[in-house]
């Protein structure tokens, strides 16, 4: 067979092999005061790890470790080596400030009793 020849199944209307065939992304990561979005065309079978590296030299970015910072996609934390869809989402998420617990501790010793002195709180003994 001749170079350039197409074999069986490929030619007009053939789907591209798998490696040639582009996916896109979007990788983002919120601050307080911005958000971040960069759109990334990837090849089909290119992983998180892939995608944090294609922003790896953008701001603000390249302000983070982007091989210790938790990321997922829509919502669900994920690995470095977790194969990419199109159309996913990649969130970089940000370090909790505070532990969840302990804030829902802080808010409920700075609000004020609902309990009354002598009284009860109204609930069903």
């Amino acid at each position: 067979m001749s170079p350039g020849a197409l074999t069986e199944g490929e030619g007009e209307g053939a789907a591209p092999p798998e490696q040639a065939r582009l996916i896109r992304v979007a990788v983002v990561y919120a601050l307080p005061e911005r958000q971040y979005q960069v759109e990334l065309e990837l090849p089909a079978g290119a992983t998180v790890g892939d995608a944090l590296a294609a922003v790896a030299d953008r701001e603000p970015f390249a302000d983070l470790d982007l091989a210790a910072v938790p990321v997922g996609i829509f919502g669900e934390r994920v690995a470095a080596e977790r194969l990419l869809d199109d159309h996913d989402r990649l969130e970089i998420y940000r370090p909790l400030l505070l532990d969840p617990l302990e804030a829902r501790r802080r808010r409920s010793r700075a609000q004020p009793s609902s309990i009354t002195s002598g009284g009860t709180s109204g609930g069903v003994i």
